[in-house]
């Protein structure tokens, strides 16, 4: 990885390629599997390896910044990606394990269901007695507190409704889901290989809701006739596969809003580059060691789960960063503050950067926990969050930073002078003017991108004999 440095902080340069590993055994283990085995880009493995893990831990742990706020775990994913990637593959290996335990849940949740309803059946024919009773009483003029006392006791004493083991939202309604998550289960997923149709759920247009539910905040529901309800402390993931036109196409619709909400400013975004003609087979036997053991440590978090349906007040353990991850953590927070600058790193995009240390820290917590980490969070680990979350972030200002023209037509152009040039390092301006890609054939277009090449220090102008040349500075 490489790195610029800035004063005493340091952030992995723009650019940079997509980490090849986290420094923990497991995980990297299980995302090779998977990577080999199915022939999917590395980044949709681990995406869909984080959610997972995401999902299983954010109800039971959170983390502590070194600044002293506390965090929740929950990670907001998008992939961009065509169809035919082999995202449901991936995530049926990966989720897999989550699917099979809600549903043996869900079969024991049916056979509590059954002995409520016959204890509430006994109950409303028990009250129904007393109540007969109380009446008679009552018109004989004979009522006595005892009778009244047995009476509210056992209203007090109604059975109460099961709580759902329900960790997976697919399709649904917000409504449906905030519910879920007060009555049932305090954490959920919200998880889908179509992204598409998330996007234009009703469940996606809470913005509020959803900014306020991945800071840790406290939201009101409202439901229409049958009274509010305050969520706290829930937590929710989200992750979602759609497809450049789809999600170009929302952003026509809904993009400004979204984005001036802050609601992407919190998404770990990735357009990984497609592995389609490339994904060819041998003669092989396929193992999958290391995602059984993936499974099973997912599994072991997700029955710790169980406990949050008994209670609804469940503290959740804190983890905390290293001395040195501490240092190196608020080293990269102040430089990205610094970066929000005009002309910095994240200047057009405050909204993301100031989600950024954030999410670093949620990624470091949650390679820390699912691999058993003992103690604090290491520098180690922290270093391989930031690589990741960086690269993310190139991939936020490649889908929401979009470059202007002259930015584009000098790539263009820079491509085209360095093709036509051939050995030669130099070519007219005259000749650029006339063979140049054709909507480069205008001066004032071509001016424009030559003055973007030459603030980049990828040509020079120059004149000799009253004519112009272009110096061509091969990038190396």
């Amino acid at each position: 990885m490489r790195y610029r440095i800035i004063g005493k902080s340091v952030l992995p340069e723009r650019g940079a390629g997509f980490p090849t590993s986290f420094p923990v055994e497991m995980l990297n283990a299980a995302v090779d599997e998977v990577q080999n085995n199915v022939k999917v880009p590395r980044p949709l493995a681990v995406f869909t390896a984080l959610t997972v893990i995401s999902l299983a831990a954010q109800g039971l742990f959170d983390v502590e910044k070194p600044t002293g706020h506390v965090t929740p775990l929950s990670l907001y994913c998008l992939l961009i990606a065509p169809s035919g990637e082999r995202k449901s593959t991936v995530e049926n290996i990966f989720l897999g394990v989550v699917k099979r335990f809600q549903r043996e849940q869900a079969h024991c949740y049916d056979v509590k269901v059954g002995a409520y309803k016959a204890e509430l059946e006994l109950w409303q024919e028990i009250k129904r007695g007393l109540q007969k009773k109380l009446t008679v009483l009552l018109l004989a003029g004979e009522i006595c507190d005892s009778e009244k006392k047995r009476f509210l006791e056992h209203c007090l004493a109604e059975p109460k409704k099961p709580k759902e083991f329900k960790i997976l939202y697919v399709d649904t309604t917000s409504e449906a889901l905030y519910y879920g998550l007060h009555a049932n289960l305090p954490t959920a997923g919200f998880i889908s290989g179509e992204g598409g149709s998330i996007l234009n759920s009703r469940a996606f247009r809470d913005l509020s809701k959803q900014n306020s539910i991945w800071s840790g905040d406290s939201i009101t529901v409202d439901r229409r006739g049958e009274g509010s309800f305050n969520l706290e402390c829930a937590r929710l993931s989200v992750s979602m596969l759609v497809q450049e036109g789809v999600f170009n196409e929302y952003l026509e619709k809904s993009g400004e809003l979204s984005r001036s909400s802050g609601l992407w400013g919190r998404y770990l975004i990735a357009c990984p580059q497609s592995t389609q003609g490339t994904r060819f087979e041998k003669n092989r036997t396929v193992l999958w060691h290391h995602c059984d053991a993936f499974s099973q440590r997912i599994l072991q978090l997700l029955r710790r789960n169980l406990e949050l349906l008994g209670s609804s007040d469940q503290k959740r353990s804190v983890v905390k960063f290293s001395n040195s991850a501490s240092d190196r953590w608020l080293s990269v927070y102040n430089e990205i503050e610094s970066e929000i600058r005009e002309g910095g790193r994240f200047f057009a995009a405050g909204d993301h950067a100031s989600k950024l240390a954030d999410n670093i820290a949620r990624v470091a917590a949650l390679v820390h926990i699912f691999e058993g980490g003992e103690g604090d969070i290491s520098l180690d680990v922290l270093n391989s969050a930031i690589d990741f979350c960086l690269w993310c972030s190139d991939e936020f200002a490649y889908v929401f930073l979009k470059p202007s023209q002259e930015f584009l037509d000098a790539d263009i152009l820079y491509d085209w002078l360095v093709k036509t040039a051939g050995l030669r390092d130099y070519c007219g301006k005259n000749y650029v003017l006339q063979h140049a890609p054709s909507k480069l054939r205008k001066l004032g277009r071509l001016n424009q991108a030559l003055e973007v090449l030459e603030s980049q220090d990828r040509v020079r102008l120059f004149q000799q004999d009253r004519t112009a040349y272009i110096k061509i500075r091969r990038e190396r």
